[in-house]
């Protein structure tokens, strides 16, 4: 719910190179608007989205222009206005999305590197403002495909990220880091 009230919903479109931002009113249902994201984008999808103390809603997923598909974060204000967006240099997609208690943005994934079959696991925080503050990745040690798929923080600031990993012989095993003493 946004701080008027209504009902925001954010949806990939099938179709579509984009998602759509949407108010409600929460009484009724009523359309009250809605904002198209995505126009100079070949492709983009959304894959997590939170919303912060402001009632800014925060999202994060891939992208792609020309080329290969990229990780981006963006903030929209209450109003469906865009407040701050990015992307990584790399290849990969972010998964998922929390806030810590201090308003930053923790977004998870996994990137390769040019030409390569493997991932890592990419773990990246933002400030209110989208300034990027860490970031780390971490390869389960042997080149394989490591990938995230939940994130959440606690009271203390620390940050959790589980997914999985490949092994040797070509199975997986859950994967949960922790990170904590960052840069804040």
């Amino acid at each position: 719910a946004t701080s008027n009230g209504s009902v925001r919903i954010v949806s990939n479109l099938c179709g579509e190179a984009g998602y759509v931002v949407m108010d409600h009113d929460a009484a009724t249902g009523v359309l009250q608007g809605y904002d198209f994201w995505g126009g100079i984008y070949r492709d983009m999808y959304a894959y997590g989205v939170q919303f912060d103390a402001a009632g800014n809603a925060i999202m994060t997923g891939e992208a792609s222009i020309v080329g290969p598909f990229t990780y981006y974060t963006i903030s929209v204000s209450p109003d469906r206005h865009l407040n701050w967006g990015g992307w990584e240099e790399s290849r990969g997609r972010a998964q998922a999305i929390a806030i810590d208690v201090a308003g930053n943005i923790m977004v998870a994934g996994l990137m390769t590197q040019q030409q390569q079959w493997w991932s890592d696991i990419v773990t990246i925080c933002y400030d209110k403002r989208g300034r990027k503050l860490w970031a780390q990745a971490y390869d389960g040690g042997i080149n394989g495909k490591d990938f995230a798929s939940a994130i959440t923080t606690d009271a203390s600031g620390n940050v959790y990220v589980v997914g999985y990993s490949e092994t040797a012989t070509w199975g997986t095993e859950i994967v949960t880091i922790k990170y904590s003493d960052l840069p804040a």
